[in-house]
């Protein structure tokens, strides 16, 4: 079950546990302290596995019996020997709005701030990866609901057993933006495959004692209540509301073909969700596995693709789930966020599969343009070498070598209320306040680069500059070339530049070649600072 659901990156050395002191995160707690233990009981070494435990509840004080069932949590934990740590959420202290009352969108508020709060837990307490206590009864909830919501049939994947954090769906400084560190953090969910029946059988087995909370079955605070509350047959004082959503999802069932029926009873539909989730699964691996192999090196931040390669494939899901993926990467707006994935709307991914996925040997020759769909990503045409080597104009000599391809690559950027932030970051307060640190200093570009600052190793004629009483000079982080990749001068109070500084990259690879020329400059104390992408290509 562990195994399942292990980080990519292997587990972390200290594993918390978002504990809710409801009977799934309280079952959670026992089993991964039952596991930890009996590793150590039988001296198996625990490299390869957590070596600590940490429980993490969130007081959301929306009920005045919160802080008593948060003590329960808390004494819990301590009998099992797990430490705890309580974290209430601060209404009303950015970046926590005023504490939401029921129908100003609370579940979505009160989700943001819940995860706001655990990642900022685990960053404090040195975990990289959280256990939640979702199980198979939450999934079929999930699949239903987004049946409910008309989603498209790669959405009935529903809930990923081990995940990125993310970088969260907000705007830096807003709740619900985790920016770098949501790329360095997992969540995993251990017991997705366990039913609800058999969680509390194990609560009851051992004895453990839980808190139920009553929201939770309260039909008219969120759409998830309310499909919990119709799959056990409840009725309402609005069934009229609660009929209209059966039909829903009964309509958008029967429009992806899905072989829905709630007269098959509880087990047929927990079935049915997790083949599903199986079948979406299968889906995005072999769209993975084949992006891997449709991409040629390309330059920092891009997806350079041959369309010889993209040619032989053809379901149409495969191609939808690769283009997600394309969009998900080049995009600069928060990783996995519904705006990098251009919200999955139908009519921007068949555009674009439309576009690039056909073969230029079979179909009638066909023009070939560049444009963009959404997501801040731009799609040009090219010609392409399997060594990288690109060209916007087809090749005249020798170009039996080249094929064509597509680049996918920030598009220029525009004045748009609900666009990524500005491509020009002023960090001289921030070396300067740095200037004694150890640790090096990160500043998170446009969403897609990692700059990585040494303050301690400024050179001396740029401190001497930066330090003068009347700030005439600046450091600042600012955009270069076609591709918008990040660029450091330092420029004078008027404006003017002054100096470019050189930043070595990461090795090369796809989406990740250091070879444009705009990007490179002049070396000039490049030992201080370097970058890295900061998206995942997965």
């Amino acid at each position: 079950m562990l195994q399942r659901c292990k980080p990519p990156t292997g587990w972390p050395g200290k594993l918390a546990i978002a504990n809710s002191g409801g009977p799934d995160s309280t079952c959670l707690s026992f089993l991964l302290n039952e596991t930890l233990c009996e590793i150590k009981e039988r001296g198996v070494k625990t490299e390869g596995w957590f070596g600590e435990l940490i429980s993490l509840n969130v007081d959301h004080q929306f009920q005045s019996c919160s802080s008593e069932m948060s003590l329960r949590t808390s004494e819990h934990s301590r009998r099992l020997g797990i430490p705890h740590k309580t974290l209430q959420i601060p209404w009303g202290f950015p970046p926590y709005p005023v504490k939401p009352s029921l129908g100003q969108s609370f579940e979505r508020i009160a989700r943001d701030a819940r995860y706001t709060l655990l990642l900022s837990g685990m960053r404090q307490y040195g975990a990289d990866a959280i256990a939640f206590g979702h199980h198979a009864d939450d999934q079929l909830e999930t699949f239903l609901m987004r049946l409910a919501n008309g989603t498209g049939f790669l959405g009935l994947g529903g809930t990923k057993l081990v995940r990125r954090f993310g970088m969260g769906d907000r705007s830096p400084g807003q709740m619900g933006y985790y920016g770098i560190d949501g790329m360095q953090r997992w969540i995993v969910r251990p017991l997705l495959s366990v039913s609800k029946d058999r969680v509390f059988a194990t609560c009851d087995e051992h004895g453990l004692d839980y808190v139920t909370d009553e929201t939770n079955f309260q039909p008219e605070i969120t759409l998830r209540n309310a499909v919990r509350h119709a799959l056990a047959g409840g009725s309402t004082s609005d069934d009229i509301h609660r009929d209209r959503m059966l039909r829903k999802i009964a309509t958008n069932a029967n429009r992806l073909g899905v072989p829905l029926s709630f007269s098959d009873g509880i087990e047929s539909l927990r079935s049915l969700a997790n083949d599903y989730a199986s079948k979406i699964g299968m889906i995005e691996t072999e769209a993975h596995t084949l992006l891997r192999d449709c991409t040629v090196p390309s330059p920092p931040s891009t997806i350079l693709l041959s369309q010889d390669r993209l040619s032989r494939i053809t379901n149409s899901f495969i191609q939808r789930s690769m283009v997600i993926r394309i969009l998900r990467f080049v995009s600069p707006h928060p990783w996995g966020s519904h705006t990098a994935e251009g919200f999955r709307k139908s009519t921007g991914l068949d555009q674009i599969v439309a576009s690039i996925f056909y073969s230029a040997s079979n179909d009638t020759p066909r023009k070939r343009f560049a444009f963009s769909t959404g997501s801040h990503v731009l799609w040009t045409p090219v010609y392409v070498r399997p060594d990288g080597q690109l060209k916007y104009a087809k090749p005249g000599s020798g170009a039996d070598a080249w094929v064509e391809g597509w680049l996918a690559s920030r598009s220029p950027p525009y004045k748009c209320t609900n666009g990524p932030e500005g491509l020009e970051i002023d960090v001289t307060s921030l070396m300067l306040e740095n200037r004694s640190s150890r640790d090096p200093v990160e500043v998170l570009y446009d969403n897609r680069f990692v700059l990585s600052f040494d303050p301690r190793a400024i050179p001396e004629q740029i401190l001497e500059r930066l330090q003068t009483s009347s700030g005439e000079h600046r450091l600042v982080v600012t955009t270069a070339g076609k591709y918008f990749l990040p660029r450091l001068i330092l420029r004078s109070s008027n404006g003017n530049y002054v100096k470019e500084i050189g930043m070595s990259g990461p090795s090369p690879g796809v989406g990740s070649v250091p070879t444009v020329p705009e990007f490179c400059g002049r070396s000039f104390g490049a030992s201080w600072i370097s970058w890295r992408l900061a998206r995942a290509f997965e």
